[in-house]
């Protein structure tokens, strides 16, 4: 090999900090941006934050909520139209009132046709359809009972309730306006207690831990600045191979200046091994 052809190769060689024989070593910058991935930064949120949506298609017929107003668990924040439901549940309970005048008079005759066949004096083959009539009678009970609960289900569907303590917080179609199955409708929020989510570098592993107390910092609002107290509520137990990062969660208690959607920063410092 030429001898300006071996000087070329040994120059690259020594640029690249390669020693022929051994592995390449990392240089410091590469375990910097390894070990402090993540960010100490987020958004407090609402602990829940759930998009209610129509369990059947229809047309909203009346909100009985408005925008704003503090909700219970359980409670209708909106009706479809059910005009077709309501009937359908009038003539399910007529069946099953039907069938259970059906069911008293074949027990009553029941109870006598038994009793003369004790004394020998009904017929076996009287008594065999007696016997069968009431079955049918038990039957045709059972038949109109599940009819009708299924109708109220039904019925039932055409409300909204909200499955948490919290605010009804936005609507998103109006009375008069038609929804189709699973279509969001409404939003509730349950803002007792703030969710405040991070994702920590490598550095910070196995240096935080759920039931402690940390401060956070409110960088935007009218409370820019204002430092407030988060209680560590989860740690992930591993670090995420894809991002290099574990995931932290805190709660942070409401106040007048310290509200969901704000910016807010972890405050807490390299920990020392």
């Amino acid at each position: 090999m030429p001898k300006y052809l071996l000087n070329f190769l040994y120059l690259i060689i020594i640029t690249s900090g390669v020693v022929v024989g051994q592995s390449p070593t990392p240089h410091a910058y590469d375990i910097e941006s390894t070990a402090y991935r993540g960010s100490l930064r987020s958004v407090l949120l609402p602990r829940e934050d759930i998009k209610l949506s129509t369990a059947s298609a229809g047309i909203i017929k009346i909100y009985h909520i408005e925008e704003g107003q503090k909700i219970k668990a359980g409670a209708v924040i909106l009706e479809l139209d059910a005009e077709e439901e309501n009937a359908a549940v009038n003539h399910a309970q007529a069946i099953v009132d039907g069938a259970t005048a059906e069911l008293e008079k074949a027990r009553q005759d029941m109870g006598r046709v038994e009793k003369l066949f004790k004394d020998n004096i009904q017929s076996e083959r009287q008594y065999e359809e007696t016997v069968y009539r009431l079955a049918m009678a038990e039957s045709q009970f059972k038949q109109a009972q599940a009819t009708l609960e299924m109708v109220i289900i039904r019925l039932e569907k055409m409300k909204i309730k909200s499955p948490i303590d919290g605010i009804f917080f936005k609507k998103y179609k109006s009375v008069g306006e038609s929804v189709e199955r699973l279509e969001p409708v409404a939003r509730v929020l349950d803002e007792s207690r703030l969710e405040f989510i991070v994702y920590c570098g490598a550095h910070l592993f196995r240096s935080l831990h759920a039931d402690t107390i940390l401060q956070i910092e409110i960088l935007d609002g009218p409370a820019r600045g204002t430092q407030s107290s988060a209680e560590v509520v989860y740690v992930d137990p591993l670090i995420d191979p894809s991002t290099g990062t574990f995931r932290v969660k805190l709660e942070v208690v409401p106040s007048e200046l310290v509200s969901a959607g704000l910016a807010a920063r972890l405050l807490i410092s390299n920990p020392t091994y």
